[in-house]
């Protein structure tokens, strides 16, 4: 017969665990259910996996009903190719500089259904042709390193953004040691009021930044 709506959002919690399990060979758990509201019309589910920092993180699984069927979708790929994707980065930037983190921001968007836990970056780039990396990049700056020879630096990192072919928008941030190793991934200072202030930053804690967005080989 029907089920009441408890009933159901207890049973799609079992099926989305089960989707998961069954698309990237792991084990996951529920968390919290989401019901929609006026800011979206999709149910969410709010799971995570061995290896997530659950404070600050979760899978979301997109709960739809179409013609009787549920259907589900979800954000782990972005969470699972995350390391693919800032060691992809922080390549490109060891050239110039030796001592850099990388962050990207989480994403919480359905992911291509094709894209499972035997999947790559690459795969990622050639299924989601639009596939933007919002990036903040952190690099343990020399104080004697003058701000002409930073801006050399950026530019040839640019040149390698815009060859990669690929969607960033990118803020590299050259700080001191003492910042640089305070730095994690959930407890970043406030860089942004620094752009808002003319590039003109405290010399005590930032010696350069630089913020681009890049998308089809151009500049924007």
């Amino acid at each position: 017969g029907c089920m009441n709506p408890v009933e159901r959002m207890i049973n799609q919690e079992k099926e989305a665990l089960e989707y998961l399990n069954e698309k990237y060979g792991r084990e996951f758990k529920a968390k919290t259910y989401e019901v929609a509201d006026y800011l979206s019309d999709t149910n969410r589910i709010h799971c995570y996996t061995e290896g997530m920092d659950i404070e600050n993180e979760h899978i979301e699984v997109y709960v739809a009903e179409k013609e009787g069927e549920t259907v589900y979708r979800d954000n782990y790929f972005s969470f699972y190719v995350r390391p693919q994707a800032e060691e992809y980065i922080r390549d490109m930037l060891e050239s110039e500089f030796t001592e850099v983190k990388v962050f990207r921001n989480n994403e919480y968007e359905a992911f291509p259904d094709e894209l499972t836990g035997e999947s790559t970056l690459d795969d990622l780039y050639r299924v989601k042709e639009d596939y933007w990396m919002d990036l903040k990049v952190y690099v343990n700056g020399d104080p004697a390193m003058a701000a002409y020879e930073y801006e050399e630096k950026m530019q040839r990192i640019e040149q390698k953004l815009l060859e990669s072919n690929h969607r960033y928008t990118i803020y590299i941030f050259v700080v001191n040691e003492e910042i640089y190793q305070s730095m994690e991934r959930y407890k970043q200072e406030d860089f942004f009021r620094f752009f808002a202030q003319n590039r003109t930053p405290d010399g005590e804690k930032y010696y350069y930044a630089y913020k681009s967005t890049i998308m089809n080989g151009k500049v924007m």
